[in-house]
């Protein structure tokens, strides 16, 4: 899938794709270059670090203990939080946002309903949930988890949608099953879910940063009440002198989104292997 290192169709003309590995060094590379120009210029003109900081006041609040502790605690809270979400969109909305098109009379007005729910803008929600929860770490789930949700609603039902309508190859595989009597059922359990699992990764790829996104973003708006890395971001920008706090919180978030990959691919590679096994 993404990992392929040769393209297909008609870009088959630009020849094959530079490896993953190539890919990542050059991204360290240029991280490196970077960080050190950074740091060259906090050391070498006047005003610079007051405003933006450095590498090494950043790596001070990465490393002292005072300040590891209780920004480590607020990442847990965040990645609980996170972690559900991911978990409640993928393994219940998903499903259900592919059964549509395959079990309902109504597709076109839930398709439209959830189609809504994806245009509504975030703050008439947080607007909602604070008058009927209040401003709490409950909140902070509901609105992070209305994001996942929304997002894994709307992969479902459109992937399945295109696989109920194609008339090509996809769509002659449903067309037979239903001709050979398979009933609803069957045919989204046996048919459609196991044509929808090289999806899978990528749907999972794309819901995690607007999970991290929703959870964080409701924990910077509600932040007297909670603690994570949203509202720790927030209480780090709001002063000059700890905005290298703010980078370090910055990379947290960073380094929690880069383990949520890596486990979504571990469990990608996982399951190719035991499609694999006899």
């Amino acid at each position: 899938m993404f990992l392929m290192r040769k393209r297909n169709g008609i870009r088959a003309v630009t020849g094959s794709d530079i490896s993953p590995a190539v890919a990542a060094a050059l991204i360290v590379c240029g991280l490196a270059i970077a960080v050190l120009l950074w740091e060259y210029a906090a050391r070498s003109f006047p005003g610079f670090a007051a405003d933006h900081s450095s590498p090494s006041e950043i790596w001070f609040y990465l490393t002292n203990s005072q300040y590891v502790h209780n920004d480590v605690s607020r990442l847990q809270a965040t990645a609980f939080r996170g972690a559900a979400g991911i978990m409640v969109a993928f393994v219940l909305a998903y499903p259900i946002g592919a059964a549509i098109p395959v079990f309902g009379r109504m597709t076109y007005l839930l398709g439209g309903i959830i189609m809504l729910a994806l245009w509504l803008p975030s703050l008439p929600i947080v607007i909602f949930v604070k008058e009927t929860i209040g401003f709490n770490e409950t909140a902070v789930f509901v609105i992070g988890l209305w994001t996942g949700i929304t997002t894994m609603l709307g992969f479902g039902f459109y992937q399945s949608f295109l696989l109920v309508t194609d008339e090509g190859s996809d769509g002659e595989i449903l067309e037979a099953a239903v001709m050979d009597g398979a009933g609803r059922w069957n045919l989204y359990w046996k048919i459609v879910l196991p044509m929808l699992r090289d999806k899978h990764i990528v749907n999972l790829c794309l819901l995690a940063p607007r999970m991290w996104g929703g959870i964080t973003f409701a924990e910077a708006l509600i932040l007297a009440n909670v603690t994570g890395i949203g509202e720790r971001m927030v209480r780090t920008a709001e002063i000059r002198a700890t905005f290298g706090h703010f980078y370090a919180m910055c990379l947290y978030l960073f380094l929690l989104e880069v383990a949520t990959y890596a486990v979504i691919l571990s469990l990608w590679m996982m399951s190719r292997f035991l499609r694999r096994a006899p």
